[in-house]
């Protein structure tokens, strides 16, 4: 009898990830749950955070100091260690000057930052995006390989910069919230492993979630 299976999700290495489609990581509260770990982690989030049901469930984040969703480096510290963080985000309004995903001790952004989507900054530009902001969901993935210093951006599952410019990976999370640079924006999730992935791999973590977005 023939057997069909599908894409598989690197669990190896994984430290943390929140997902809005999944009850156990959220369940309608003011907490986004980590399900990496076997610690009940969570991030508390702001007022200005609401839960949607589009693309089976994403949070959507105010473009205002009360849209955060927040964890600190006492949970997630990457700095110093090879890693990999993934997430699918987008911006709601392309006007916008602010962030999406950054870190919350250290200056570290994946995804949006002023008015381009692409960018990647790790204590230091990976790629400074240069495509106009717009609405489009997509998978950014940036990786540091502190051993080697090599540091790459994947839009979706194809690589689009490898360069020695980062210098961390991110100290916890805070999300549309860092030096005061709000975006109108949703986040439908986030993972982060403390090794590099492989290029494999990223391609087998767009395919999980791939339709789920649309994309």
């Amino acid at each position: 009898m023939a057997t069909t299976t599908g894409p598989i999700f690197p669990s190896d290495g994984l430290v943390f990830m929140v997902d809005a489609g999944n009850t156990k990581s959220y369940q309608q509260t003011n907490k986004w749950y980590d399900i990496a770990g076997k610690t009940k982690w969570y991030m508390d989030l702001g007022s200005g955070v609401t839960y949607k049901s589009d693309f089976g469930g994403v949070l959507e984040f105010a473009e205002n100091s009360s849209g955060f969703a927040r964890i600190s480096v006492s949970h997630v510290d990457l700095r110093s260690v090879n890693n990999t963080t993934c997430t699918f985000s987008r911006k709601l309004s392309t006007a916008n000057n602010g962030r999406v995903v950054t870190a919350y001790q250290n200056n570290w952004l994946l995804g949006h930052h002023d008015t381009t989507w692409g960018d990647y900054y790790a204590q230091g530009w990976v790629d400074g995006g240069s495509y106009p902001s717009d609405t489009t969901w997509r998978m950014f993935t940036g990786t540091g390989n502190i051993s080697t210093d090599v540091w790459e951006l994947y839009i979706n599952d194809a690589l689009r910069t490898s360069s020695s410019g980062g210098s961390q990976g991110p100290a916890g999370f805070n999300i549309n919230a860092q030096y005061s640079q709000f975006s109108s924006s949703q986040v439908g999730m986030i993972a982060c492993w403390d090794r590099v992935l492989t290029a494999t791999e990223v391609s087998q973590v767009f395919e999980c979630y791939r339709r789920r977005f649309g994309i």
